[in-house]
């Protein structure tokens, strides 16, 4: 940071946004060892001949300025994500907007992460880009996810032996037992992200593995009836629907 006509200097050691003690300042770089072992960031202060203050500024993490949403999913089923941020050296504040023209828009110090809304659009499959840009203008940045928060719906599904199916086998069931291996053909659709998982079993859980989704799968069957679900991209789920075993 240039000093420019700037007669004294104060250096200050913050962690996690919170003041830890004045460090040493020496030739323009704060210095002072930090008994922690965390990693700290350090603000400069500056003060002319008239007592007036400069803007503290913070030190940007490494690597390319910008930002990205939720580290760069490209699908989100919650309008709510996280916009991760690098800023250049010597700003103090970033905007964020929903708008390319700012319009609605939102000013955080600068942070890591900050909470960021996206606008919702029901059922439509666009990406939702956010704008931002530093200290109040220079280069506008961006980064776009797409919004899915449509369900996929399961149209059918049916069970037959496996036979000598030459489909993958995939023991999603927690039970084991006796149980006789069966065919699922399942045939499901999702408008926006597209169908990426599968969750079967003889009773409807949470708890049961996300499998990649085939439309022809062979799994255990101990009883007379399955519990089938599927998820899109973005994570959203359909309705259970029961399978019965004859």
């Amino acid at each position: 940071m240039d000093p420019g006509n700037r007669t004294s200097w104060q250096g200050f050691w913050f962690r996690e946004k919170y003041e830890t003690g004045g460090g040493n300042f020496r030739n323009g770089n704060c210095i002072g060892p930090d008994g922690n072992g965390d990693v700290l960031r350090c603000f400069l202060q500056g003060t002319d001949d008239a007592k007036l203050d400069t803007q503290f500024y913070l030190e940007p993490r490494p690597g390319i300025t910008g930002f990205t949403i939720n580290g760069g999913d490209v699908y989100t089923n919650d309008p709510r994500v996280q916009l991760s941020v690098r800023w250049p050296f010597g700003n103090y504040f970033m905007t964020a907007s929903n708008d390319g023209g700012f319009g609605k828009s939102k000013d955080f110090d600068l942070q890591d992460t900050i909470p960021w809304t996206l606008q919702s659009s029901g059922p439509e499959r666009l990406p939702k880009t956010v704008y931002m840009i530093f200290n109040g203008g220079g280069n506008r940045y961006t980064d776009d996810i797409i919004l899915d928060e449509t369900a996929p719906v399961i149209s059918s599904a049916t069970v037959g032996d496996a036979g000598g199916s030459s489909i993958l086998g995939l023991h999603s069931l927690s039970i084991r037992g006796h149980a006789r291996k069966v065919t699922l053909r399942v045939r499901a659709r999702d408008r926006t992200s597209g169908v990426a998982r599968i969750q079967v079993g003889p009773r409807k859980s949470r708890k049961l593995k996300k499998l990649k989704f085939r439309s022809r799968i062979r799994v255990n069957a101990p009883g007379r009836k399955l519990w089938v679900r599927v998820f899109d991209r973005a994570g959203n789920g359909s309705r259970w629907k029961l399978v019965r075993i004859r």
